[in-house]
């Protein structure tokens, strides 16, 4: 529970690099991921949590709403552990996430205070290094959901509270159905592979 505590609540401080009236933020990242699991028949993955870092480009496009492209990166481990048995360490891995998404702003009465939902989607590359030949990059599509707050010191300086999940998708399978009377339609089944958590110091 601590560990999802820390993935889901963070601090980032905010940098306006045009001024918070032209629209345009630069965020610069520094932090920590909590790196989740993912479960199998007779045993599970995971990824040790460690330091990530990274950048935020974030243009306002009226009515509270900012569009924001961000990339991050995390160096970590992958370990195995066999259902019964020993764990294993496999190979350290670098995890990349590159997500467009938006966040909204709600009204304060303190133009300054500026709380805000986001989400945003995008790709998760899994980068095995130190490993045989058997191991290659792996791509997923992936979700992002987050709460936060901003508070700006001035024009140009801020403070960010943050708190996202990270969802790397795996397509489950789909379909196409038709039926007498009822018409055609069409289903997409996905699940997540990993449940990361992160929050960043900008």
């Amino acid at each position: 529970m601590k560990k999802i505590i820390l993935g889901l609540v963070g601090l980032l401080i905010l940098t306006d690099v045009y001024g918070q009236s032209s629209g345009f933020q630069l965020t610069p990242t520094v932090g920590y991921m909590w790196g989740g699991s993912a479960r199998g028949y007779n045993g599970e993955i995971n990824l040790g949590d460690n330091v990530t870092y990274g950048v935020t480009g974030s243009l306002e496009a009226g009515y509270g709403t900012h569009i924001e492209l961000s990339w991050s990166n995390m160096q970590t481990e992958a370990d195995r552990k066999i259902y019964g048995e020993s764990t294993e360490k496999l190979f350290d891995v670098a995890v990349n996430h590159c997500l467009l998404g938006a966040t909204q702003t709600f009204p304060t009465d303190n133009e300054d205070v500026q709380p805000f939902s986001l989400i945003a989607a995008g790709a998760t590359q899994f980068h095995p290094k130190n490993a045989d030949n058997s191991y290659v990059d792996e791509w997923f599509f992936s979700m992002t959901f987050g709460l936060g707050l901003k508070y700006f010191f001035s024009d140009r300086i801020g403070i960010r509270l943050q708190g996202r999940l990270i969802l790397p998708m795996l397509w489950g399978g789909g379909g196409i159905w038709c039926g007498t009377g009822s018409g055609c339609g069409t289903s997409v089944n996905t699940y997540a592979v990993f449940v990361e958590g992160t929050w960043e110091v900008d």
